[in-house]
């Protein structure tokens, strides 16, 4: 997990096709205190099925927690109107798709 990495600050992971490994394995992807940023854009996340949508709401959740965090970026897609606030507080930021 990144939690051997303490002082990681900013993690770019775009456009490495991570999305059923996220689905799978998302007690893989744990951070330390540190983490500010994560990029996810570009990485085949299936928004369309519930468990993709679950997956980043439990992920966005755990990240929160993190006293540093401040924003998730993520391809431009339709989040269901109980995440909208996490677009407004910017720990949710949708980019266009390429």
């Amino acid at each position: 997990t990144f939690t051997d990495f303490p002082n990681l600050e900013h993690l770019d992971l775009r456009s490495n096709y991570l999305g059923d490994w996220l689905s799978q394995s998302p007690n893989e992807f744990q951070f330390g205190a540190a983490i500010r940023t994560i990029h996810l854009k570009n990485n085949d996340l299936d928004f369309d099925t519930q468990l993709a949508i679950e997956t980043v709401r439990n992920f966005l959740y755990n990240l929160k927690r993190k006293p540093n965090f401040r924003s998730l970026f993520v391809d431009d897609i339709h989040f269901p109107e109980d995440m909208q606030y996490l677009v407004m507080e910017r720990y949710l930021v949708l980019q266009e798709q390429q």
